[in-house]
């Protein structure tokens, strides 16, 4: 096990054509867009929800702006990078729909040390501040 990082995913909607979204069932009637292997788009259609996959996340923003999809999926953080490359602006996610506890992957043979040293930097982090100031710099605040 390595160190944790909290992922929070989102639903977006075009910047054009917000959708407000008070449950995650309220967005059961219209089309989602993720990523193929972020796992969400598993955890959506688990529950019957119509997703559409995608293998690489920034065709999901122009899924959005041509009306091929009402909403984009994505990891809060990643979606603003995304974004941030695409010049393609979609304001905040209609709605925080999943909260992950996510970790770091290390090679069993990592020293203990080694891992204890990234556990302790990433625990710093979330102590002093870091890493609220650096959600809220991406728009995704804890």
């Amino acid at each position: 096990m390595g160190p944790i990082l909290i992922s929070r995913y989102g639903l977006f909607s075009a910047k054009d054509k917000s959708l407000p979204l008070i449950t995650l069932q309220d967005a059961k009637p219209y089309s989602i867009g993720t990523f193929l292997g972020s796992g969400i788009g598993e955890y959506l259609t688990s529950f019957e929800y119509q997703v559409q996959l995608t293998n690489d996340d920034n065709l999901n923003i122009k899924k959005l702006q041509r009306d091929r999809i009402q909403l984009w999926a994505s990891e809060i953080i990643s979606a603003k990078t995304i974004m941030d490359q695409s010049k393609v602006q979609l304001g905040e996610p209609e709605l925080i729909f999943y909260t992950a506890l996510r970790a770091m992957a290390c090679n069993r043979e990592l020293e203990e040390s080694k891992h204890d040293a990234l556990v302790e930097a990433l625990n710093s982090m979330y102590q002093d501040g870091f890493m609220v100031r650096i959600n809220e710099a991406y728009g995704a605040s804890l």
